[in-house]
């Protein structure tokens, strides 16, 4: 498999590329909207007061609404995390993770890992999870990780991810880095997306297109 067979099996699908009706139904859409909601109702202002006046278990209730308005992360994985910022225990750390998460001005390696390490302790510690609000909230700049799209991507453009199964700094780095090779190769061929949030769709559509399981799964 190449990357050009990989565009013929999007274009298949998806005619008018990026800029079609199909393509905005089916994949890009519904994360716009996610990525809307979550920056409104948390925007940094808004998460400030939010924390300022202990008002946690809105933070969480939200998180929970936004996992839930997108298939990006699977089923089973939705409820574990529902389950976990739902327990009043974990309200004011996770918040306060997530703000710092968005909007400290620490360092990004520093900030990802305290959440990946809160997350662990959470008993959620998995890549969807933890790279799904700085995808919403950045339209995409900080990549989603579905680590066997991935992985099938990063060996078609002969990528090392480093992956490990475990969160971890290096392998979402170099997520990055095949985000920005992916955009540039889809340029390259006159596809020209909207936002990251267009790049992670055509990664998760063209394989599963190329393996026929588009459409059948969350």
């Amino acid at each position: 498999m190449d990357f050009d067979y990989l565009v013929s099996c999007f274009i298949s699908s998806f005619p008018d590329g990026f800029e079609g009706q199909e393509f905005h139904d089916a994949e890009r859409g519904y994360k716009e909207t996610a990525a809307h909601i979550f920056r409104q109702k948390r925007g940094k202002d808004t998460f400030e007061t939010l924390l300022h006046d202990r008002r946690y278990a809105l933070v969480c209730a939200l998180a929970k609404q936004v996992v839930r308005s997108t298939n990006l992360v699977c089923r089973i994985e939705k409820a574990k995390f529902a389950d976990a910022v739902g327990n009043p225990a974990n309200h004011e750390r996770f918040a306060t993770a997530l703000y710092e998460l968005l909007y400290d001005s620490g360092e990004m390696e520093q900030r990802w890992g305290a959440f990946s390490g809160l997350l662990s302790e959470m008993g959620v510690t998995k890549w969807t999870v933890a790279t799904y609000f700085q995808f919403l909230a950045t339209d995409g700049k900080c990549m989603f990780m579905k680590p066997t799209i991935m992985r099938r991507m990063a060996e078609t453009l002969k990528i090392s991810l480093n992956y490990k199964s475990e969160p971890n700094w290096l392998t979402y780095s170099n997520l990055q880095e095949l985000a920005d090779r992916v955009e540039l190769e889809l340029r390259n061929r006159k596809l020209t997306p909207h936002s990251r949030i267009d790049v992670q769709g055509f990664i998760w559509a063209s394989i599963e297109i190329e393996e026929g399981n588009y459409g059948k799964s969350d």
